[in-house]
C-alpha cells in the first residue's frame, strides 16, 4: 500500500506558505503543491482548509493549519531531521521560541508593512 500523499495548500505570495514550501523542497520531502490564489479568494472555497487561510498541510487523515506547526511537523519527517527532528531538547526549544516569535511578532508587522507601503498604493493608484 502506498504511503499517504503530503499535500501543501499554499500561495507563494504568502511568506508563511513560502517557508513551509522551502522546508519541504530543501529536505527533498515528496509532496504535492496545491496553489490557491489568495487575491482571488480561492482559499474560501476549499473544504480542506479548516480556518480558510494558508498554508495548510494534509498528510493522510492529518490536517495542520498553522504555518509554524507545519514547520515543526515537516522538520520531523524523513529527510528533514537535520532541521528539527535530530536536535537536542535545548535546540528544539530555541527553534520553537523563534517560530513563535516569528508568528506573533514579525509576521503581523510584515503584513502591516506590505499593506501600508504597497496595497494602498495599488488600491488608490498612488505613485510609489
Amino acid at each position: 500500500m502506498a504511503a499517504p500523499v503530503l499535500r501543501l495548500f499554499c500561495d507563494r505570495k504568502s511568506h508563511p506558505s513560502r517557508a513551509a514550501l522551502l522546508l519541504l523542497k530543501t529536505a527533498n520531502i515528496p509532496h504535492e503543491e496545491i496553489n490557491l490564489n489568495l487575491f482571488r479568494g480561492e482559499h474560501w472555497k476549499q473544504k480542506e482548509l479548516p480556518f480558510r487561510k494558508l498554508p495548510v498541510l494534509t498528510h493522510g487523515n492529518l490536517t495542520i493549519a498553522e504555518s509554524t506547526s507545519i514547520l515543526r511537523y515537516g522538520g520531523q519527517l524523513p529527510g528533514a531531521e537535520q532541521w528539527y527532528g535530530a536536535r537536542n531538547l535545548t535546540e528544539k526549544i530555541k527553534t520553537d521560541e523563534f517560530l513563535d516569535f516569528w508568528q506573533s511578532t514579525l509576521n503581523p508587522v510584515a503584513l502591516k508593512f506590505v499593506q501600508n507601503k504597497l496595497m494602498w498604493k495599488l488600491f488608490f493608484r498612488l505613485k510609489a
